[in-house]
């Protein structure tokens, strides 16, 4: 799978579904406050959409860019 992806960061907060960004670059798509799927996995643990239910919400911040996913 490939994932084409344009990076903001937004500042003000939108209800969920919603991408959010790590400071260190991971981008998960965040069904709830907690649980979401990583879709840019910069932190050295978890695979491309990884579930979790467990991400700490406040050590991320809104993702304004858009992605685009594609089976090549």
């Amino acid at each position: 799978m490939k994932s084409e992806i344009n990076e903001k960061v937004k500042a003000n907060e939108t209800g969920f579904p919603k991408l959010m960004i790590h400071l260190d670059g991971t981008i998960v798509l965040m069904n709830n406050k907690n649980q979401g799927y990583c879709i840019r996995c910069n932190d050295g643990v978890h695979e491309k959409l990884a579930y979790r239910e467990d991400w700490r919400i406040n050590t991320f911040q809104e993702f304004d860019g858009s992605i685009t996913l594609s089976n090549e």
